[in-house]
């Protein structure tokens, strides 16, 4: 049972983080619909979106699991400014057009769930 837990735990991180690294190369939100990011200002087009350093995009492929599930916590202070769209800068600050890379997806949740009844098919037909 313990290790069917595993397995299970592991589809999930294996999946979220495929999806949320789809986000990243698809410079949109996949949830339950597709809502495409909202372009850059000054037209730099020879990086993608949200991607400078990597930073962002490495964090949301690394979450704190245990046999209940998986967390992602950002440690960049920005995440949450562009995944939520946020206020930034100093003072009056700007509105950051909202960004979103992660969190809870009906199209992420088919594909857990597609993922996880295989791994329990597998299961079940070993016993």
């Amino acid at each position: 049972m313990r290790q069917m837990k595993r397995s299970l735990v592991d589809v999930i991180e294996e999946e979220s983080a495929k999806h949320f690294q789809r986000n990243f190369d698809r410079s949109a939100w996949h949830g339950s619909f597709t809502q495409p990011w909202k372009p850059r200002k000054d037209l730099d087009t020879s990086r993608r979106l949200l991607v400078k350093t990597g930073d962002l995009r490495r964090s949301a492929t690394t979450p704190k699991r245990n046999i209940r599930g998986v967390k992602y916590v950002l440690n960049q202070v920005y995440a949450s400014v562009h995944n939520n769209g946020e206020r930034a800068g100093r003072g009056a600050g700007f509105q950051m057009p909202k960004r979103q890379f992660i969190g809870q997806s009906r199209q992420l949740d088919a594909k857990i769930i597609h993922k996880m009844k295989k791994v329990l098919d597998q299961y079940f037909n070993k016993i």
